[in-house]
């Protein structure tokens, strides 16, 4: 009777330390996807951005001299490409949030705006990741790329454009 006692509390106590390591594996595995994804997220965004820089500009830029061309504008490219993806993802999200936007949709919440400060006053600091609560999402992962990095790739494409002219 006492060994089957024992015994039954040695199993549930191993049963709850293999049920505690698999969580933690599989929130770490979901997180690193997630990561993994918001990643590949980025890099269609900055792909739109080279895109427009280096093949739509060039083509438009008479047209855009005499009239203002949202799609002359590599961060329009890359918004309205997300925008279109969320239709059939709504559970994705892209913003380029800004402190001061010509559009009240890029407006960097306070949260927001707590990273472009971070990134403004550490100019090494490439890309930043993290959880948070949001008012659409009960844990929403994000990533946060450097505007320098962006700037970088759309200034490569710039040059490039007009070499090719």
């Amino acid at each position: 009777m006492r060994i089957n006692l024992v015994l039954a509390v040695a199993l549930a106590l191993a049963a709850a330390s293999v049920a505690a390591v698999c969580w933690s594996a599989l929130q770490a595995e979901s997180r690193r996807q997630a990561l993994s994804e918001a990643g590949l997220m980025m890099d269609s965004a900055l792909a739109a951005r080279a895109y427009t820089s280096e093949e739509i500009l060039p083509l438009l830029a008479g047209q855009s001299q005499q009239q203002f061309l949202p799609q002359t504008v590599p961060f329009y490219a890359a918004t309205q490409s997300f925008l279109r993806l969320r239709e059939r993802r709504p559970q994705y999200a892209y913003k380029e949030a800004t402190l001061n936007p010509t559009n009240p949709r890029d407006r960097a919440s306070d949260w927001e705006a707590d990273l472009i400060q971070r990134f403004r006053n550490d100019a090494a600091t490439g890309e930043m990741s993290g959880e948070r609560d949001t008012p659409w999402a009960a844990r929403c992962i994000w990533q946060g790329l450097s505007m320098s990095r962006a700037a970088a790739s759309a200034a490569t494409a710039a040059r490039r454009s007009r070499r090719q002219r």
